[in-house]
């Protein structure tokens, strides 16, 4: 399964885990799978941290960050 390439910097605002998450959830559902997306976000909800959260959305996708 290919996953979805998103870009994001994290010292800007397309680093914010609200936007990446939204930009996941996104691509996905372009893809047809609204329910990976549903868990993808239910997940992140649940993280602890940025750094899990972040963990948790490479499962579904292919984050990668600009410097």
């Amino acid at each position: 399964m290919k996953k979805p390439v998103i870009r994001y910097c994290a010292t800007d605002p397309s680093g914010n885990i609200f936007d990446i998450v939204g930009r996941v959830s996104a691509a996905l559902k372009k893809e047809g799978k609204a329910a990976e997306a549903k868990e993808a976000a239910d997940r992140v909800w649940q993280a602890s941290s940025y750094e899990e959260a972040l963990g948790i959305l490479r499962e579904y996708a292919d984050l990668e960050e600009d410097a």
